[in-house]
């Protein structure tokens, strides 16, 4: 054992084992990284591969609304196709009964508040002039609403 201990306490034996070590350090450090590497673009393919199957499965749902019956009987008829037996009614001459069928809607002008009457109906609930209502009744929200 004495002959061992006397090797490794030459200098260029003690500069060659130490020189190993961490030229194995280093090379074990890089296999680390790599491994690393692998096993994030692992992770990165695991999520592409989860997103492809849920697109997958929203296609085959898609395809199965397309090839179904409905559909093709719907887009034939969007296409002025008709089903045998079937008579189709043109609507786009007929005179309708309502042509002088106005919509009215009534113009509401609201009063709007000078700035005086604004912190009044901040500060004390004042009656609203649009509507007549007290804000007494509603919440402080209401009246903070108002102060705006």
């Amino acid at each position: 054992m004495k002959p061992l201990i006397k090797l490794f306490q030459i200098p260029i034996v003690k500069l060659t084992v130490h020189t190993i070590l961490i030229i194995g350090l280093f090379v074990n450090m890089y296999n680390l990284y790599g491994w690393y590497q692998v096993r994030s673009q692992t992770n990165e393919n695991k999520d592409t591969l989860i997103s492809l199957i849920q697109q997958n499965s929203e296609s085959q749902s898609e395809l199965g609304y397309y090839s179904s019956e409905i559909y093709k009987e719907k887009y034939a008829k969007s296409n002025g196709f008709k089903n045998e037996g079937e008579d189709v009614i043109d609507t786009s001459l007929t005179e309708t009964n309502d042509t002088n069928v106005t919509n009215y809607i009534p113009n509401i002008e609201k009063r709007v508040l000078s700035n005086p009457e604004k912190w009044f109906t901040c500060f004390f609930g004042a009656i609203d002039p649009n509507t007549k209502d007290n804000y007494a009744n509603f919440d402080s929200s209401t009246i903070v609403a108002s102060c705006r």
